[in-house]
């Protein structure tokens, strides 16, 4: 059975965001900045308090509250925006062509408009469901991008997929 999709940013974002997120650097890097921000202006409240200037020490007190509660969202904007600009920029030109797969026995066929290729079940890593996309990721470190929510029969691509005896991991509840 064939089955045809179009890619668009948002699956590009959603699966750069979804890798980020579920990467220990990407918790550390949010962690190291929240608490780094955080003592900045605690270290500075304290100087004000030992400068006897009250007013700073309250200016400087309410920022460290607020910047150790808000900072996971405002690194998460930051993150989205970022990882948007970088899709833009590197893969401006693949948005909305039309790619198609098939499954082949122990095979993935893949057809767009560069050409088609086939890959063997031995060469792919997992199966990743989420609400909105299947990413298929190869042992090499590249994935494949599936948008589920744009397909007419994923119930068909995902029993065909369990079929080739891959690890399939579900993270049905996973959002940015």
């Amino acid at each position: 059975m064939k089955f045809e999709y179009q890619i668009q940013e948002q699956d590009y974002l959603d699966f750069q965001l979804y890798t980020a997120s579920k990467s220990p650097r990407f918790e550390k890097k949010q962690r190291n900045g929240r608490y780094f921000i955080t003592l900045c202006s605690l270290i500075t409240a304290c100087y004000f308090t030992y400068v006897q200037d009250w007013g700073m020490v309250a200016y400087f007190g309410l920022t460290t509250a607020v910047f150790f509660l808000f900072y996971p969202w405002y690194f998460k904007w930051r993150q989205k925006v970022h990882y948007t600009k970088y899709i833009r920029r590197n893969y401006k030109n693949l948005f909305g062509r039309s790619e198609e797969m098939e499954v082949k026995g122990k095979t993935l066929e893949l057809t767009n408009s560069t050409g088609k290729g086939q890959i063997k079940a031995s060469e792919l890593e997992k199966f990743i469901e989420t609400k909105n996309h299947f990413f298929i990721q190869m042992k090499s470190g590249a994935s494949l991008i599936i948008p589920v929510y744009k397909m007419d029969d994923a119930a068909a691509l995902r029993s065909q997929i369990n079929g080739m005896k891959i690890p399939v991991e579900k993270d049905m509840d996973w959002t940015w």
